[in-house]
């Protein structure tokens, strides 16, 4: 009897001590668990903001793509607009050049209005000499 009893008790003390080793394992899964969920969690939020971060970035290319396509019409605008201000640079200058040459014809054609002027006189001169 004494050894069924021993027995009986050494039973009963493994069967705490299982019960103790379930627990603790129950109790290591669902930590394991729940870390698992907080993990799972964190990861969909890390997936959400790599989804954000991506359409920033699509939105940044973008519209650096638009500045780039910016710049290239007004550097083009800028190139003609220097062909512009060259063209009327030589429209100037060849202005300048008419008027120096107009102002010139105008002289020459008040000497030689002055000239015929002094020949009329003196063809008038003449003429009144001379009685019919």
């Amino acid at each position: 009897a004494d050894e069924v009893r021993s027995l009986a008790q050494r039973t009963s003390a493994s069967t705490a001590e299982i019960e103790g080793l379930i627990s603790g394992v129950q109790h290591s899964t669902q930590q394991t668990a729940s870390s698992l969920r907080h993990t799972a969690t964190q990861a969909n939020l890390t997936l959400e903001q790599a989804a954000s971060t991506g359409q920033a970035l699509t939105v940044i290319i973008n519209a650096t793509a638009t500045i780039n396509d910016r710049n290239l019409l007004i550097a083009s605008a800028a190139e003609q607009q220097a062909q512009v201000a060259g063209e009327v640079d030589r429209n100037l200058s060849s202005i300048r050049d008419l008027s120096s040459q107009t102002a010139s014809g105008a002289q020459q054609t008040t000497v030689a209005s002055n000239a015929l002027s002094m020949l009329a006189t003196d063809l008038n001169l003449m003429v009144q000499r001379f009685v019919l």
